[in-house]
């Protein structure tokens, strides 16, 4: 039997004060929102809720879209890009340095960088988006592998910077005796074209592993890499980028999920709150102006995970690019 009007309206204002009150729990205690959702100002929403579903609907605003109802709401989107820097702040106060390996891989791909070292040469280096420094470990720790008489402390300056401050403290306290490693927190969607505390064009060899997938749309990638990025290499300077590549077995398992968070057919939020970009080689190219940089390499390297205890193979694809300032 229907409601009426009178218990509708009733119903309607013990579930707006239930969900007043739940809003005002989150908004004044520090519990952990451990499923990352958006939790909205009721009262200042930017759209007219349907009454009539309201005490039906309400528990529901802050659902997750997914690829069937076509992706997250312009709100919802402008929610997870407006608060890049904290969603990796929070990864890393939950994961510290223990999520990602080091890349000791780093110095078998990364050719000139080899070059460099075996040579003895005294050069510039910087990891952008150094996190937790995966890189710059994986680097340090194989250094002498490829020339062990290799002076690192005398031949080898090294910045790295991070928007997250929890993730650049850890590191600080590893590299704390090391006059040549210059670590700081700065956020690449941030209004300077020029990184602080890098002198201009002083970068000879750098890095950008798995970081320009953590921006959802190209505008802004496009912005990173021919202001930031061009400002910090020096003339025939050169960036190792690494990222995800389509068709990646982590991108299809998100084409498969039902309740994925998604952007556009490429982009994506994680369920900690960060994004994730998909690349293909022409895409990738496109970002970079052919007036600042030239394509040495773009290729996609695909790599067969074991997993040993399961028995399982997983195929990764990843996006490698290699670019020198002009």
């Amino acid at each position: 039997m229907p409601e009426t009007t009178s218990s509708l309206l009733e119903t309607t204002n013990k579930n707006e004060s239930k969900g007043s009150a739940m809003v005002n729990h989150h908004a004044n205690t520090n519990r952990q929102n451990v499923n990352n959702e958006v939790y909205f100002d009721l009262e200042n929403l930017p759209f007219q809720p349907d009454f009539n579903y309201f005490p039906y609907t309400k528990g529901q605003l802050s659902i997750r879209g997914n690829s069937q109802s076509g992706g997250l709401s312009d709100y919802i989107k402008n929610h997870y890009t407006s608060n890049i820097s904290n969603y990796w702040n929070t990864f890393f106060k939950h994961n510290t340095n223990k999520f990602f390996k080091n890349r000791n891989w780093f110095l078998k791909e990364y050719e000139l960088l080899k070059d460099a070292i075996k040579n003895n040469l005294t050069f510039n280096f910087c990891e952008i988006g150094v996190g937790c420094g995966n890189t710059i470990n994986g680097l340090l720790n194989n250094i002498n592998t490829i020339n062990e008489n290799y002076n690192i402390e005398n031949n080898l300056t090294l910045y790295g910077f991070d928007c997250s401050k929890v993730a650049i403290d850890i590191l600080k306290e590893q590299y704390a005796k090391f006059k040549n490693i210059h670590l700081f927190v700065h956020d690449l969607l941030s209004n300077e074209e020029v990184i602080p505390g890098i002198p201009m064009n002083s970068i000879n060899l750098s890095s950008m592993i798995f970081v320009l997938s953590a921006f959802p749309n190209l505008d802004m990638m496009k912005r990173i890499l021919n202001t930031k990025v061009a400002n910090l290499l020096a003339k025939d300077g050169v960036l190792f980028l690494r990222d995800y590549a389509i068709n990646d077995l982590a991108y299809e398992r998100y084409l498969k999920e039902e309740m994925t968070k998604k952007i556009n057919d490429k982009a994506f939020v994680r369920g900690d709150g960060t994004f994730v970009y998909f690349f293909d080689e022409n895409e990738i190219i496109s970002l970079f102006d052919d007036k600042l940089f030239k394509v040495l390499e773009c290729k996609v390297v695909t790599k067969v995970v074991k997993n040993r205890k399961e028995g399982d193979e997983m195929n990764r694809k990843f996006i490698q690019i290699i670019v020198k300032r002009i």
